[in-house]
């Protein structure tokens, strides 16, 4: 692959998601009864993720610092969130999500909390639709928990495989920019292309090395 067609994947790569994790976190924004709206990923900010953790996981305690002050108080808070979500929520690790990715906007980091705030969400929401408000049997829970566990897992297992593929192109692309050469598809390099044209351009016999670039 030349430069050029990397910079295009790498840029088609980051658009991509744009739209689409806007309107998520625009839906979870409307479903959990939060104001405002998004129109960007960087108007995502810790204090958000934070509210919409704190929406969906009502019930859980965890240590959170209020008010907020500091970023070392939003770094705490959402490390809380992470452990909670790894270990009280899903019972699988989060190693790939990182608080100061969250904090530095990083996009592949937002993108995946926001898919795992989404499942939780849905299936919060089909359990509400399809209760029939009868007492929930361990037995349901447990096949509730089951359910909800494998779809979030095959949600990280196609992000790792999204994040595998991404930071393989980032790779060939830095390797190619500190090659420092010619892109790939240029016919011939412009001191060849000058002796042959000196060369052409000389007389019959004539075995004169001026003109020609050493």
């Amino acid at each position: 692959l030349n430069f050029q067609l990397l910079r295009v994947m790498e840029e088609w790569q980051q658009q991509l998601g744009e739209q689409h994790y806007v309107a998520m976190a625009n839906d979870l924004l409307m479903n959990l009864d939060l104001p405002g709206q998004v129109s960007s990923l960087t108007d995502i900010g810790p204090e958000l993720l934070v509210q919409l953790f704190e929406a969906i996981c009502c019930d859980c305690r965890v240590g959170m610092i209020r008010p907020a002050v500091t970023q070392a108080d939003l770094r705490h808070n959402l490390a809380c969130v992470i452990d909670s979500l790894a270990n009280d929520v899903l019972h699988v690790s989060l190693s790939h999500i990182r608080p100061a990715d969250l904090m530095s906007g990083n996009y592949e980091a937002i993108r995946n909390l926001l898919e795992i705030f989404h499942g939780l969400m849905e299936f919060l929401v089909g359990r509400s639709a399809g209760g029939d408000g009868g007492d929930v049997t361990a037995e349901t829970q447990l096949e509730e928990n089951e359910n909800l566990n494998g779809r979030l897992t095959d949600q990280l297992d196609r992000i790792a495989g999204q994040a595998a593929e991404i930071n393989e192109l980032a790779k060939r692309l830095a390797e190619l920019r500190q090659a420092d050469r010619p892109l790939p598809q240029t016919p011939l390099p412009a001191t060849a292309a000058a002796a042959a044209v000196d060369a052409e351009a000389a007389p019959n016999g004539d075995t004169s090395d001026e003109g020609i670039v050493q």
